[in-house]
C-alpha cells in the first residue's frame, strides 16, 4: 500500500513523501515544495486530500495541490506568525491561527474575494482580505502598497502615496523627512507607525512591535 505524507520544519520547505508499507516498506521524496520565506510550522491535508495547506513564520498560509506541488494560493491576513491551521471536513473552509491572537476562517469556494471571519478576544467581525501578488515587497505593486497601508489604518494618505507612485522599492526608501515634506503627513503618530510598518517589513521576524512600544527594537512577545 501507498501512502502520501507531508512535513515542514525550519529550512522553509514542505515537502511530500510517497511511503509505501509492506513487507518492502520505504519512503522516497516525492516533491520539495518552495513558498515560503520562514519556518513552515504547520502542514495539514483537506479530508479529500486534494488540497495540502502550511502556514509559516513568514505570516504566510499557503495552498498546494499535492498531486503536482503547485503553489494554488497565499492568503495574507495575519500580523505574527501563524502556528496552526486545519480544514473542516468538507474542505470548504479553513481555519489558521497565529500569534496575534486571532483565529482566520477562510472560504475556500471563494479565494479571489479573501472574505474571511476574524476572532479576536471573544468578538467576531467579517473582513475581505486581499492578498497582495507577492510576499516580496520590493516586487509590490503601487496597489499592494495601498493595501498595507489601509490595514495599517492609514488609508486616508492613499492619494498622496498614488500621487508619489510609492511601489514596494520606493516604499522601501521612505525615511521621516520623505514622510513630512514629499507626502506631507504632518501627524509624528502615523510617520512612526508607516516607519515602524516599513521596519516590520525589512525585518520579518521583528514585525510584532506593538505601535505603543517606545523601543521599536525590542523583541516580539512570545520570544
Amino acid at each position: 500500500s501507498f501512502y502520501l505524507l507531508a512535513s515542514c520544519g525550519n529550512d522553509d520547505l514542505v515537502k511530500l513523501w510517497h511511503v509505501r508499507g509492506g513487507l518492502k516498506s520505504s519512503i522516497t521524496l516525492s516533491h520539495t515544495l518552495k513558498g515560503h520565506n520562514g519556518n513552515v510550522n504547520c502542514c495539514r491535508f483537506s479530508t479529500d486530500g486534494s488540497l495540502l495547506a502550511s502556514a509559516a513564520g513568514d505570516k504566510l498560509v499557503i495552498i498546494w495541490n499535492p498531486q503536482n506541488g503547485a503553489l494554488v494560493h497565499k492568503l495574507e491576513g495575519h500580523t505574527r506568525y501563524v502556528t496552526s491551521c486545519a480544514f473542516s471536513s468538507d474542505t470548504k473552509y479553513l481555519a489558521t491561527g497565529s500569534n496575534d491572537k486571532t483565529v482566520i476562517i477562510w472560504n475556500m469556494s471563494d479565494m479571489k474575494d479573501r472574505d474571511v471571519v476574524i476572532t479576536k478576544n471573544g468578538n467576531v467581525e467579517t473582513s475581505a482580505m486581499i492578498a497582495s501578488g507577492s510576499n516580496i515587497v520590493s516586487e509590490w505593486t503601487l496597489n499592494d502598497v495601498i493595501v498595507w497601508l489601509e490595514r495599517l489604518e492609514l488609508g486616508k494618505y492613499s492619494s498622496a502615496f498614488r500621487d508619489n507612485s510609492i511601489d514596494g522599492i520606493e516604499l522601501m526608501h521612505l525615511t521621516n523627512d520623505s514622510l513630512l515634506t514629499s507626502l506631507k503627513i504632518d501627524s509624528l503618530g502615523h510617520r512612526n507607525k508607516i516607519l515602524r510598518g516599513i521596519h516590520a517589513l525589512k525585518n520579518p521576524l521583528w514585525q510584532h512591535i506593538n505601535d505603543d512600544a517606545e523601543d521599536t527594537t525590542s523583541m516580539p512577545n512570545e520570544l
